[in-house]
């Protein structure tokens, strides 16, 4: 089951409790934000640059390399 709605945590506690299977899925917009979120304020324009290179990657392993390269730095 999967269900879909931004940013309403109330939802998603109580699907949890009333559908414990379901799965949420959040878009790239707010997973990046996420990330950048979480980073100091001089390294989010490259971390910026790096998370859309991976998301608009050719295909999974140019992808994968992006990711890879973004966990060294």
């Amino acid at each position: 089951m999967l269900a879909v709605a931004d940013r309403a945590l109330g939802f998603w506690t109580a699907a949890r409790e009333v559908w414990p299977e379901t799965q949420g899925k959040s878009c790239w917009v707010h997973r990046i934000a996420n990330v950048l979120d979480k980073l100091p304020t001089r390294r989010q324009p490259t971390a910026k640059r790096a998370l859309h290179d991976m998301r608009d990657a050719e295909d999974h392993a140019n992808c994968q390399a992006g990711i890879a390269a973004f966990g060294a730095e």
